[in-house]
């Protein structure tokens, strides 16, 4: 498989290279050799999915071991060993570049936090001083990992940290700054992507698992604003988060009509129906919010995340047409002119991108 993705990369450098001119320069064997690791990691998928297994395996069993030897009876022992645990697996996937090694890793990455947590929370007993902890140690995580899990982990630790404060004070309005700040970075991470990507070897390596973790912190605070009964939390002013959300949708569609090449009257045409169809929406983020996951995943072909878009909206979307305070019949109506007009939208943009090819 190795050898025939390389002269496809060729091919497309060579093409990029006639189109630019003579003033494009690339790296050609880095550019292959980073192809060939991409595709080596969908090379003997059960196999690795089975070590997988056995890692996560191996892992609870030396976690058994290390509790058997007594290490949960000292929590400063605890302490050592998690931060022993947490730089060593950071620093092995920086040298070794396999799946053993990389699934080790990750499987000691995952002690090491439960060790440090078990230790920290023992020692200093202050559940706000461990949030904080946990958060510096995946901000250094980010900056220091390379492996694409373990950065994906610091993703998901830190913003689960920046949650639990919000509950720890019991600030449960404050989960609209969350939301807005978690979509504003997925949609700048999205719609900045080739810009980002370029920047250098650090950006270019912490994208995708990056903005993977900003999706599943977003559908994990969407998920809390239409089950806020799960964590006990009281949540108001669900306007906000849709007015921010609504927001950012209608840019990344801005962003979409402008590439397609629509002349300005049906941009205002197509901007009014988006906010037409948006606009019942505003009391119930969780739509707009799954509808700008499911863009953003579209826009730049992230197939994950255009899944989880699309899993979700139809949830999110069952639970607001059930939530409608209406009558059956106005239910039925409000989803016939919903169907009516995104059919026509999509109707209306096929003739309009028909005729700019012609």
């Amino acid at each position: 498989m190795e050898n025939k993705k390389q002269p496809d990369v060729r091919a497309l450098l060579q093409q990029l290279r006639q189109e630019e001119g003579e003033d494009f320069v690339y790296d050609e064997a880095r550019i292959e050799a980073e192809a060939a690791q991409h595709t080596a990691l969908l090379a003997n998928l059960p196999v690795k999915l089975l070590t997988i297994l056995g890692g996560l395996l191996a892992s609870l069993f030396l976690l058994g071991f290390l509790f058997s030897t007594g290490l949960y009876e000292s929590h400063a022992a605890m302490l050592a060993v998690g931060l022993v645990f947490l730089a060593g697996s950071v620093w092995v996937a920086r040298t070794a570049h396999n799946t053993m090694a990389e699934t080790a890793c990750v499987s000691f990455h995952l002690i090491g936090y439960l060790l440090f947590s078990l230790g920290f929370s023992g020692l200093v007993q202050n559940e706000l001083a461990l949030y904080g902890a946990l958060a510096l140690l995946a901000v250094l995580a980010l900056f220091l990992a390379t492996n694409s899990v373990l950065l994906f982990l610091a993703v998901l630790m830190l913003f689960g940290s920046l949650a639990a404060m919000l509950l720890y004070f019991r600030a449960f309005d404050f989960i609209h700054a969350y939301t807005g700040v978690t979509a504003s970075l997925l949609t700048y991470l999205s719609l900045q992507e080739a810009r980002l990507i370029s920047k250098g070897a650090w950006f270019n390596r912490a994208y995708r698992p990056v903005r993977m973790g900003l999706v599943i912190a977003l559908l994990a605070a969407l998920a809390v604003l239409v089950h806020p009964a799960l964590l006990s939390v009281q949540v108001a002013h669900y306007w906000v988060s849709g007015v921010l959300l609504i927001g950012a949708v209608l840019l990344v569609v801005a962003m979409v009509v402008r590439d397609a090449g629509l002349p300005p009257k049906m941009r205002v045409l197509v901007y009014g129906v988006c906010c037409l169809v948006l606009a019942p929406t505003v009391l119930s983020p969780a739509v707009p919010g799954a509808l700008l996951v499911l863009l953003t995943s579209f826009y730049i072909g992230h197939k994950p995340g255009f899944v989880l878009g699309l899993l979700s909206l139809v949830y999110f979307v069952i639970l607001f047409y059930y939530d409608l305070q209406f009558t059956l019949l106005q239910k039925s109506g409000i989803l016939i002119l919903s169907g009516a007009l995104f059919l026509g939208g999509a109707l209306l943009l096929k003739k309009l991108l028909k005729h700019g090819m012609d």
